[in-house]
């Protein structure tokens, strides 16, 4: 599969995503689109019995396979990425929240500063869009992540309800394609007994032009510190994401059902829902080492 040259932008935080990565796609019962996932955490030096801050950084893609057609066939309408039990995500009722509909605006700039104080991470996406005057007819995106509100099926239909979203808002600088939101839901991951502790539930990925465009990658990174308001003992720190470097005893599971050998690394798996109701997994890990 041919991937696309990129850079990762973060304006949150500071995101190393050279740091070991792997990411290794399965098949896909359908054999023309291809789905990755890649996640990975800095620092990766954590303690074993004491979860530390640190940033989160997520890719997620659909491509087909041999890049032909360049915009896939069948762009993606729902997706999901299960994190490490060891990766914790706190978005309590002391991290500001930002309204969707104000997320959802013309320009990052002008959605940067309707939720100044909800915005947790930055990233890039990428579109593919039939006539774009660009190679692949690609068109990139500024993506800028903000604590959103409390999930209910009026948000979506999907969404399980009662838990912490983020709002993704991906923005053309050019302004030739509108703002594109995405909304995900973080609830207990449905894979908790293979060593999954909280899923990202995007049960609805939007489709660009009727589904004749296609998002084909989003990505961004997540950090953010804060308090609950108070001074003096009163006063507790909170940090959105933070984890523990543990070495694995066979409780992983990865799309394909085996299980992974004992080390200390963090795991996550994806999978996605493409238009004609095909899915596709990836899995990935990333290594993180123990700090005495």
């Amino acid at each position: 599969m041919r991937h696309i040259p990129h850079k990762a932008l973060f304006t949150v935080g500071v995101l190393a995503v050279s740091l070991g990565a792997a990411s290794v796609a399965q098949a896909a019962p359908n054999p023309d689109v291809v789905a990755q996932v890649t996640v990975s955490g800095n620092p990766s030096l954590q303690k074993a019995n004491e979860a530390g801050k640190m940033s989160l950084w997520s890719e997620i893609s659909n491509l087909d396979e041999d890049n032909s057609p360049a915009i896939p066939a069948q762009a993606t309408t729902s997706t999901n990425i299960d994190y490490d039990k060891d990766i914790k995500i706190t978005a309590n009722k002391f991290l500001p929240k930002c309204d969707p509909s104000s997320a959802d605006s013309e320009s990052a700039d002008t959605a940067a500063a309707n939720c100044p104080k909800s915005l947790i991470g930055s990233g890039t996406a990428y579109a593919r869009v039939p006539t774009y005057p660009t190679v692949n007819n690609e068109a990139q995106d500024t993506v800028l992540v903000f604590n959103g509100p409390t999930s209910s099926t009026d948000l979506d239909p999907g969404f399980s309800g009662g838990n912490p979203t983020f709002l993704l808002s991906a923005s053309n600088a050019s302004g030739l394609l509108p703002t594109t939101l995405v909304i995900g839901e973080l609830r207990p991951s449905p894979l908790v007994n293979q060593g999954y502790g909280t899923q990202l539930h995007v049960p609805t990925v939007p489709l660009l032009a009727s589904g004749a465009a296609a998002l084909v990658r989003f990505e961004a990174g997540v950090e953010k510190n804060y308090t609950n308001g108070k001074k003096g003992n009163k006063k507790k720190s909170y940090s959105l994401i933070s984890a523990k470097c543990t070495t694995d005893s066979d409780d992983h599971t990865v799309p394909t059902g085996q299980f992974e050998d004992d080390d200390t690394d963090w795991d996550a798996v994806s999978s996605q829902t493409y238009e004609d109701s095909t899915t596709d997994t990836d899995h990935s890990t990333f290594d993180c080492t123990p700090k005495a």
